[in-house]
């Protein structure tokens, strides 16, 4: 029978998910400034360039604000949101569908004379483009460029004249805020790596699920691993991509340094495959496509990952893949863009690697070989199932061996294969100055529509159960002792003091995903925030809510949900048993 200890842990973490954890005082967290009070920020926005057309919709909050609010609600410019909407609607349709949708916003264009600014020769050429054997993504741009050319004179000069832009204002201003232990509610641990442990936890003013790597101060300074701590740092801050696990807060504790990073609560493919023992194709090519799609994210951005392996590869909610742990992950310096190191895990490591040459992109794509294979064949490509080796002969295997493919592989799986396990990386697919691309032409990957799948468009074929918790049982995660022959100074304190971060664009998703319709309205009469002729000092005075008003008139809440979120005890109550199963549920090593 599952531990009591168990038991509760799983039900909080369970309910969090459920979303009944975020703050009741949310809305007071998330408080507008006043308007004066963004003065400064605008200063510093105009001169980085961040207040442009093109700058305001890129973010997530902008694009809403000048297009859906601001153009949606003008009869003069509504058209031209709705032309732009129905484009990328067009751009992010199944191929299947992509002709029909293109005849309709054609077919709209050439038909209204809302418009103006789109003349009859760039319609007429957009028609003769439909009428070719294919529609390229990009039928509608020139039209696009004028309406765009077109916004970013008057309308978008009204628009930051309104109401919606000093909203914008005020949203920037809520993003710049840093974070700490007391904005997310702590759940159980999840697992453990060299420096700390792993925890669920909640952002209390949005109820938006995370894990959070805490790392000890104390043990990273007797290991000597100050650098490592940055490096992992640095290079989760530089990534923005669906298919890897990124950062999206770090803060500092007095005893820790802790990174907020994606909760990844469906497991990791290694879990998944000791239950199946083999995907079907259609899984496999599924997530090899979005192993495909991470590390090309990676490569852009001159990263290498180097540590591919079924145990990396972790499923969110939705089922969908990410590449996590970047601990071994390296940035490629140019022009060469190469490194040297036997680093990774044995059985996955490339043969490059294991000779000690300088290699590239080709070490990842290699791994990326290892685990396709293993996907469809249930097993390494140089052992079998459960069979043990010394690292010695299993890296002569990876040298020597000839690998064999059986019946589970059809000849587009195996030929894929077969080109990823190419020894001479040279020949390697993805090595021959295409990269990702190389891949994605492939037959295996035929079905697969890269726009939509990169967009988040495609359903995973197999979605995992949303009332488990697929980590290890809480009492079977080994606690660290604590550290008692090491002290913390001032100077250790100064060397972490720029270590805290908010990645802005991950915070604007998390807003858009969860309270932003509800706490965007601007009614009538204008609130005080956005009124010039209330003063900062009168906005603040201000009693904040429900709950504040309480607190004034009978001191401190007797309830502790309300002022404390070290724990949540509403959640706690439950005593219901949910099934957890054992597998590594990390969104970290």
């Amino acid at each position: 029978m599952m531990d009591l200890e168990n038991i509760v842990a799983n039900t909080q973490l369970i309910k969090a998910m459920e979303g009944k954890g975020k703050s009741k005082k949310w809305k007071e967290m998330l408080r507008f400034p006043h308007i004066r009070q963004c003065a400064e920020l605008e200063r510093e926005l105009n001169a980085a360039g961040e207040l442009t057309l093109d700058a305001v919709c890129k973010s997530e909050i902008g694009k809403r604000l000048f297009l859906t609010h601001f153009c949606g609600s003008s009869p003069a410019y509504k058209p031209y949101s709705t032309f732009l909407a129905d484009v990328e609607s067009f751009r992010l349709a199944p191929q299947t569908e992509q002709r029909a949708k293109a005849k309709s916003v054609y077919d709209s264009l050439s038909k209204s004379s809302q418009l103006p600014v789109v003349p009859q020769a760039v319609i007429g050429e957009i028609g003769q483009k439909l009428g070719e054997s294919t529609v390229s993504s990009q039928v509608f741009e020139p039209a696009e460029l004028l309406v765009r050319q077109h916004l970013a004179g008057k309308p978008f000069d009204e628009f930051r004249a309104s109401h919606w832009y000093s909203r914008l204002l005020q949203w920037k201003w809520l993003s710049r805020r840093p974070v700490d232990r007391d904005s997310f509610r702590f759940y159980r641990v999840l697992g453990k790596g060299g420096f700390g442990e792993v925890h669920a936890c909640q952002k209390r003013d949005t109820g938006k699920m995370y894990a959070v790597k805490c790392l000890d101060k104390k043990r990273i300074k007797k290991k000597k691993g100050e650098q490592l701590a940055w490096n992992e740092r640095d290079l989760l801050a530089k990534v923005n991509s669906r298919f890897i696990v990124g950062l999206k807060y770090a803060f500092v504790t007095k005893e820790q340094l802790c990174m907020v990073l994606d909760l990844m609560n469906g497991g990791d493919l290694q879990f998944h495959l000791s239950f199946c023992t083999v995907f079907e194709e259609e899984r496999a090519r599924f997530y090899a496509a979005e192993m495909i799609l991470g590390l090309q994210h990676l490569h852009q951005n001159n990263l290498l990952y180097r540590d591919m392996k079924p145990e990396n590869m972790l499923l969110n909610e939705e089922g969908h893949v990410c590449l996590s742990d970047l601990g071994l992950a390296v940035e490629l310096k140019p022009p060469k863009l190469v490194v040297k190191g036997r680093v990774g895990t044995p059985g996955y490591m490339a043969p490059e690697v294991i000779n000690g040459e300088k290699y590239g992109v080709s070490a990842d794509w290699w791994g990326l070989g290892c685990v396709l294979y293993d996907m469809i064949c249930g097993h390494s490509p140089f052992r079998a199932r459960k069979e043990k080796l010394r690292v010695d002969k299993l890296q002569q295997r990876v040298l020597e061996a000839v690998i064999e493919y059986d019946s589970h592989f059809t000849p587009e799986s195996k030929d894929l294969c077969m080109r990823l396990l190419e020894r001479d990386y040279t020949k390697r697919l993805g090595c021959m100055g295409g990269d990702a691309e190389e891949l994605k032409r492939h037959p295996f990957f035929a079905s697969i529509d890269w726009v939509r799948l990169e967009a988040g468009l495609i359903p995973s074929p197999c979605k995992p159960s949303a009332h488990q918790v697929n980590a290890k049982d809480v009492l079977d995660i080994d606690r660290f002792d604590s550290i008692k022959d090491v002290k913390l100074t001032e100077d250790d304190t100064e060397n972490y003091s720029k270590f805290p971060m908010v990645a802005s664009s991950c915070w604007e998703a998390e807003i858009v995903e969860t309270v932003f319709e509800e706490h965007n309205r601007i009614s009538e009469p204008l609130p005080s925030d956005l009124r010039q002729d209330v003063t900062v000092e009168q906005y603040i005075a201000e009693p904040l809510g429900f709950f504040s008003k309480l607190k004034m008139k009978f001191g401190r809440s007797r309830n502790p949900s309300l002022d404390s979120d070290s724990s949540s005890p509403d959640l706690a109550q439950s005593s219901s048993s949910q099934g957890a199963s054992t597998s590594a549920a990390r969104s970290a090593a």
